[in-house]
């Protein structure tokens, strides 16, 4: 497969074939959630369109399987890598130590350059036989010595700065500057109050840093109650606390969290923008091999990056589309022929079939035959991909359409990859001897909008 390397893409695919179609030394930082060998499959409905949004994580129940799945990827996105790049992969105790052998193996041991444990603040498989897991684990490697690395700092307590200087009012905290040592009897003088060193004790600064500081700062020392000398550190100066390989700070995106876009595993912006903001400067290029719903692509683009997604699913791409602006006919390799669409899930063509026909789907109408209703014009609609639509197939929302007493109501739509040569006529029939209207569709006709001229749709929202 040949595919344009471009920044600000979304790739739709199977990431290890569209990474193999990437120039060498071509990215500058990768951050990567895939799946992490929970042996489960990982569903939600987006609220308002019941849409789902998922994604399969079972490998056969066999940790090998899963750990050459990541392997063959791994080794592309070590390729792709600038010498200066780095990768963030995520994961959980479910593989890390599988994992990060694994990664030792591509990368080379030394340029393994942390295990990056971030607190989730919600407990999972808490039960009265096993501690809560509450942290997952972002393995950090360097392809070279001359990765980028920006210092960054979080927020320090501002009730840590809790002495308000009189004449200023600045609020600051006391550092000590005297420590142990061998400098006893030795005399320092602070702006003209002198001090003495007393036994196995020194200070921190030499005279000329004294007499430097204070020139920039007369008020900078603070004498305690029993004449020791400690300096100032001012709120407005803070930079915060250096940031270390425990995050504590960044909450897990929840139920009622205004992020929460329902769909698995979604990660906080702020996480992303805080491994995007440590790992690259402005106008880097960013991937996320393992796209989802784009937050790695909205956090590259938020901070002056470039941004590079790759997801299987085409409902992930699309959300992440609707999410950075971009046009969703953009998407390289998205489905777009009936052929595309017999590759994918069933859920991600009814998926499509809504986006495009802005229909919600109805989960709990499958029995009957129905699979969504368009929101305007409450036509109902039977998605069929796994065979072509025979009459039989109809049966269920025949007797729905039949039931009601509107005749406009009595209309309803179908959409397959494939017809069988008894529909027309049997549609045909049906409206003639029942008044049931119900107008067939194949992916050519929804691609040329054929549902909006036929009223059954009446406009197209990316959702």
């Amino acid at each position: 497969m040949i595919l344009p390397f471009v920044p600000n893409t979304i790739y739709c695919g199977d990431n290890l074939e569209v990474l193999k179609s990437f120039p060498q030394d071509a990215i500058d930082l990768c951050y990567i959630d895939p799946p992490f060998f929970s042996r489960r499959n990982h569903v939600d409905l987006a609220k308002g369109t019941s849409e789902i949004r998922g994604f399969h994580d079972t490998w056969n129940g066999e940790i090998s399987n899963y750990i050459e799945f990541m392997r063959a990827r791994v080794q592309e996105i070590h390729r792709v890598l600038k010498p200066n790049g780095t990768l963030y992969l995520h994961c959980d105790v479910s593989a890390v130590f599988h994992l990060k052998v694994m990664c030792d193996e591509v990368f080379g041991g030394d340029n393994f350059l942390n295990d990056i444990v971030w607190k989730r603040h919600s407990p999972s498989k808490n039960t009265d036989r096993n501690y809560g897991s509450i942290v997952d684990h972002v393995l950090y490697y360097a392809k070279g010595p001359e990765y980028t690395f920006n210092v960054q700092y979080i927020p320090m307590d501002e009730s840590v700065f809790n002495i308000v200087e009189p004449k200023t009012g600045r609020k600051f905290r006391s550092q000590p500057l005297v420590v142990k040592g061998n400098q006893e009897g030795k005399m320092f003088d602070f702006g003209g109050h002198k001090y003495t060193i007393k036994k196995e004790k020194a200070l921190k600064w030499t005279q000329e840093t004294i007499d430097e500081r204070l020139k920039k700062n007369p008020r900078l020392i603070y004498w305690t109650g029993s004449g020791e000398p400690r300096y100032k550190t001012y709120l407005d100066e803070s930079k915060g606390i250096k940031l270390t390989s425990l995050w504590t700070d960044i909450k897990l995106i929840t139920s009622t969290s205004s992020e929460r876009l329902f769909y698995p595993t979604q990660k906080p912006q702020k996480f992303m923008e805080r491994v995007i903001s440590v790992s690259s400067s402005l106008g880097d290029i960013v991937l996320d091999a393992f796209s989802g719903s784009g937050t790695t692509l909205v956090a590259a683009k938020a901070t002056g990056r470039q941004f590079v997604g790759i997801d299987i699913s085409p409902t992930g791409c699309r959300l992440a589309a609707s999410r950075l602006g971009y046009p969703t006919d953009k998407i390289i390799g998205h489905p777009r022929t009936a052929l595309d669409f017999k590759a994918v899930p069933r859920f991600e063509f009814v998926n499509w079939v809504c986006w495009k026909m802005n229909a919600t789907q109805k989960h709990e109408l499958a029995s009957l035959g129905i699979d969504a209703v368009c929101r305007h014009s409450l036509v109902p609609v039977l998605v069929k991909q796994d065979a072509p639509l025979v009459p039989v197939d109809l049966q269920s929302i025949e007797r729905v359409l039949e039931s009601r007493k509107d005749d406009r109501a009595k209309i309803g739509a179908c959409v397959a990859l494939d017809f069988d040569a008894t529909i027309e006529p049997f549609l045909a029939q049906i409206k003639k001897d029942r008044g049931i209207t119900i107008n067939r569709y194949t992916i050519e006709d929804i691609n040329r909008d054929k549902h909006l001229h036929d009223g059954i749709s009446v406009i197209t929202k990316l959702l």
